[in-house]
């Protein structure tokens, strides 16, 4: 007979569990539904804060488009709007320069307070 192991602390499954069970007992099942309600809350959270700051960009992006085509701005104007800099959805090249992904944009921010905007 095949042992099973619960899918929350790795122990033996009891005979007495039901042959669907993925938890060894109630306590497994429920912390494991506990850190997931959390994990979930926490993407979504980040997900909220990506939002927020592909917002605080467009605005400064349309704000500043006019003036320039290319958009180099002061990193205040993203710090005076709340920008989390550690929220962002991955890397990307462009120009030859490693950018930070929003949505619909991406940023660089250089070594002299300086930040480069795209629109993707």
């Amino acid at each position: 007979m095949e042992t099973r192991t619960c899918a929350y602390c790795g122990d033996d499954m009891p005979n007495s569990r039901n042959k669907n069970s993925r938890y060894c007992c109630h306590e497994c099942y429920y912390e494991n539904k506990k850190n997931r309600a959390v994990e979930t809350n926490k993407q979504l959270n980040q997900e909220r804060i990506l939002l927020f700051n592909d917002k605080i960009v467009e605005a400064i992006y349309e704000q500043y488009l006019e003036k320039k085509y290319i958009l180099y701005i002061s990193s205040i104007e993203l710090i005076k709007n709340n920008f989390n800099w550690s929220i962002y959805s991955g890397e990307v090249m462009i120009e030859g320069i490693k950018a930070k992904k929003l949505l619909r944009y991406a940023y660089t921010l250089f070594t002299n307070q300086t930040v480069r905007i795209w629109k993707l």
